[in-house]
């Protein structure tokens, strides 16, 4: 991309709303333009309501204003985003500043000053391209009168003279005055009948679904409010081709990218993707013709916008020429648009730091820990534990994530990556759109096992170099031995000269090589009660290797079967090594050491019964113990380094049955959301995969039931979700 490329124009502007100047790439909305403008023109109130994110804002400013401009009307916007002066002062302030200004009507000029907002609209006078304009008050976000810390009588006041604006009548005191005055002769009746005439203006409340309510409230002060009201809807299918076709077709030389095309299968393709479903050519044909659109045709814009954005920076990098036609196959697919989408939030934290120097101009030192500061911010100050978006003031989060200032917010504002609020004078951060909160979710699970890998492997890196500590001591001990029976089989040659001439001190040595013998299994029985197999076995295969010292310490030493112990010993060994430690490395493999998430996802199932076969082998392993116990008389493993190992393998199937669980849970609530929006083969998708999660043994079966509280009718898990996938094969 050439540096006059990144500051030129795109033909998708992106999640941001579109403005008045982009009027000719706005496409897809002509029939809510048409319908919105007749409105407006025909009634002096309009209510515009529609979801969070729809396009309120962009169809005002890019599709409706040049519409009325048109038939003689200017659009004026105003934003109730100011706490710091009344709204009415704030209203007037916004409407002189505006270029269609075109000055004050001076009749009674020396009465009654202008002062209400009736007053005010009643004098202030508009024109377009040198004709007068009728006046088109656009309210943009009224939800922000309530939202946000006003004054609560200026509030009120706003809203009274609102009203009489609304209502076109002439405010009671104001018509008390005029009269008196008139009475007085200090008017005309041509002057009094100028004044009763109300202010030629139309009004337009654009607010939040969820807000409307506020409306009704003041439906005492506006009786008629909600009668003349338009309700902006999602992009249909036939609506979203005309979005996405259109404006790559403009011929405008300023932009980017240069002038391209789509085939019609890379269209559908984008409409299948994006409205989650997909539909027979001929149905599809048909249901357009009808114009008929169910709610699984509604397509969201944001999700539009991020793809759309995708395929024309692919084309501006790629350098192609005008007349380019996109396929799919340029895209990538279905594959392609699936991971823009679950990307753009990775793609947007990658790009952080550039975005970061961009916008301040300095330089990032530690851009990963940028990155990292923004994903812990969101991940966990942002979405709540059960994976929903929460707002959070920005005095929290400077608070709670030291780094965060108000310009590194606002920068996450700019990227689209959370939304801004004004509300009670504090600002309020949140994600901008839930589209975002799967790749969030996945995002923060994948750093949170990460974080705990960490933990885990420094644990057991430590763990390890105790054990290595106490090998060395032992291979000391063993080497001390070794030097002693060295020095007394020197000893016992020395003895075979002097046998003749003591009989004493033949005695004492051999005491003394008795007394080194049992020393010897001594600490070969000690290596075995510390586990160390290798030492222990090669100990008793030394022993026995002499039948005259394994003779010897039969007859006088209780207890002691050198041939007997090194079989258990040999049998420990297996156990441990072969079923208890092989079955823990194959676990720890399988939910560490994955080359992918969906293969880590994959492999929990299968880890979790690794240590449920460790932990049976260790119950063998225990009772083998007591076996060797019972022939020696007092010798064993040592208690607490079983006792270990339990809890170990208890922590290990712990962790895996609940990062299971968990996952079954994320999926069996997409599963319940797909299935209440009737996005059946999503819906099988996520039942699929919680088959494929579905724990081999019956016991963890029989738990995972429980902890999702799953039907008793079910005969065991499986069977409920088999059976669940049967009822979305014949939806599908």
């Amino acid at each position: 991309m050439t540096p006059l490329a990144i500051n030129l124009p795109r033909r998708y502007p992106g999640l941001k709303p579109f403005e008045r100047a982009q009027s000719s790439i706005f496409h897809g909305r002509k029939d809510d333009i048409q319908v919105l403008a007749n409105k407006i023109m025909r009634d002096r109130l309009v209510v515009l309501f529609a979801k969070s994110g729809i396009g309120k804002t962009s169809l005002l400013q890019a599709g409706v204003a040049p519409e009325i401009e048109r038939e003689g009307y200017v659009s004026l916007f105003f934003r109730a985003d100011d706490t710091s002066r009344s709204l009415t002062e704030r209203f007037r302030e916004t409407l002189l500043g505006n270029k269609q200004n075109a000055g004050y009507n001076q009749t009674d000029a020396g009465g009654a000053g202008a002062i209400t907002l009736w007053e005010f609209m009643k004098r202030i006078e508009f024109d377009f391209n040198g004709l007068p304009a009728t006046p088109v008050v656009v309210l943009d976000q009224f939800e922000e009168i309530f939202t946000l810390r006003h004054n609560e009588v200026g509030r009120n006041t706003f809203l009274h003279e609102l009203a009489d604006l609304a209502n076109g009548s002439m405010p009671e005191g104001l018509r008390d005055t005029l009269t008196r005055r008139h009475e007085n002769g200090q008017i005309d009746g041509d002057t009094l009948q100028w004044w009763e005439t109300q202010p030629d203006v139309r009004i337009v409340i654009a607010i939040r679904s969820d807000f409307l309510h506020q409306l009704d409230d003041i439906s005492t002060l506006i009786p008629g409010i909600l009668r003349s009201r338009f309700q902006l809807q999602p992009l249909n299918r036939k609506q979203a081709a005309e979005a996405i076709c259109a404006p790559a077709m403009e011929s405008d030389n300023t932009f980017a990218s240069p002038k391209f095309t789509y085939t019609d299968e890379a269209v559908q393709m984008i409409l299948n993707f994006l409205a989650a479903r997909t539909l027979d050519a001929g149905v599809q044909q048909a249901v357009e013709e009808v114009g008929v659109f169910k709610k699984n045709d509604e397509i969201e814009s944001f999700n539009l916008q991020i793809i759309c954005q995708y395929i024309e920076e692919k084309i501006i990098q790629s350098r192609q020429t005008d007349g380019f036609e996109v396929k799919s196959e340029f895209y990538e697919g279905k594959a392609g648009l699936e991971r823009e989408i679950k990307e753009y939030y990775q793609n947007q934290i990658n790009a952080l730091p550039d975005t970061f120097k961009r916008k301040t101009g300095q330089d990032v030192q530690d851009a990963e820990a940028l990155r990292q500061l923004a994903r812990i911010m969101i991940e966990e100050s942002l979405v709540t534990a059960n994976g929903r978006r929460c707002s959070m003031v920005d005095d929290h989060l400077m608070a709670n994530h030291p780094g965060v200032t108000q310009d590194f917010l606002d920068i996450l504002v700019d990227t689209r990556l959370l939304r801004k609020e004004n509300r009670l004078d504090d600002f309020y951060y949140e994600i901008s759109h839930d589209t975002l909160l799967p790749a969030i979710l996945e995002s923060r699970e994948k750093r949170r096992l990460l974080e705990l890998s960490e933990l885990e492997k420094a644990a057991y890196e430590q763990q390890l170099a105790e054990e290595a500590k106490r090998r060395e001591a032992v291979e000391a001990e063993l080497k001390i031995s070794r030097e002693r029976r060295r020095n007394a089989r020197r000893a016992l040659l020395a003895s075979g000269i002097a046998l003749f001439t003591t009989i004493v001190f033949f005695l004492w040595f051999g005491y003394n090589w008795h007394r080194n013998l049992r020393k010897e299994l001594e600490l070969t029985r000690k290596s075995l009660s510390i586990e160390q197999y290798e030492a222990a076995v090669e100990g008793f295969k030394s022993l026995k290797a002499e039948n005259f010292k394994a003779l010897i310490l039969q007859q006088f030493t209780p207890y002691a079967n050198v041939g007997a112990e090194l079989d258990s010993a040999l049998v420990l060994q297996a156990q441990y090594n072969n079923s208890i430690l092989r079955n823990l490395i194959v676990g720890d493999s399988l939910f560490f050491n994955s080359n992918s998430d969906t293969a880590q996802i994959r492999n929990y199932s299968p880890a979790l019964s690794a240590y449920r076969r460790a932990q049976d082998a260790l119950v063998q392993y225990k009772k083998q113990n007591e076996a060797y116990f019972i022939a020696t008389g007092k010798h064993r493993i040592r208690p607490q380094n079983i006792s270990e190992m339990e809890r170990t393998l208890e922590q290990r199937r712990r962790s895996a049955y609940l990062t299971l669980l968990d996952k079954i849970v994320l999926r069996q609530r997409r599963f319940e959301d797909f299935k209440e929006a009737g996005a059946w083969n999503l819906a099988l998708y996520s039942l699929e995969q919680v088959v494929s999660l579905l724990p081999e043994y019956p016991d963890d079966q029989e738990k995972i039931k429980k902890d999702l509280k799953l039907s008793s009718e079910s005969e065991n898990v499986r069977a409920y979700y088999l059976g669940e996938i049967a009822i979305c094969q014949r939806h599908l």
